[in-house]
């Protein structure tokens, strides 16, 4: 069940839920993540906001890059657009190497994405995101 509100079922439902709702459910229900802006739930809302201006994100087809762990990366590509996307899957920084044939450009950054692209080099802190057109 979603908890809408801290209240005694959540307003999952005005009957008892035949699931119970867990405490910690109720500290991170909408209504308290709607007031904090650096939920989890207002930054789902500013990526697909963003994601909207980047066709290639929405649909363009993908190809992973081969990376250590703990680096996810790939690129989301249509006929008119290439994006590079990268994340650190980890709570340690993280560093991608990128090949000198690559020119990127940072995209407008997001709250949550705070890697920086330096000297063919990507620097992602932990838990973090990197997106590029290239």
């Amino acid at each position: 069940p979603m908890p809408w509100t801290n209240t005694l079922n959540g307003e999952f439902s005005k009957n008892k839920p035949w699931l119970p709702l867990s405490e910690q459910h109720l500290e991170t229900c909408v209504s308290s993540q709607e007031l904090d802006e650096n939920s989890m739930l207002n930054a789902y809302r500013e990526f697909l906001n963003w994601r909207k201006n980047y066709p290639a994100l929405v649909i363009g087809t993908i190809e992973f890059i081969e990376t250590q762990e703990p680096i996810l990366a790939f690129w989301r590509q249509t006929d008119e657009q290439k994006i590079l996307c990268c994340y650190n899957l980890s709570e340690q920084a993280a560093e991608l190497e990128i090949p000198d044939t690559i020119k990127c450009t940072q995209l407008n950054p997001l709250s949550h994405n705070k890697g920086q692209y330096k000297t063919n080099k990507i620097t992602l802190p932990g838990f973090s995101c990197f997106y590029a057109i290239g």
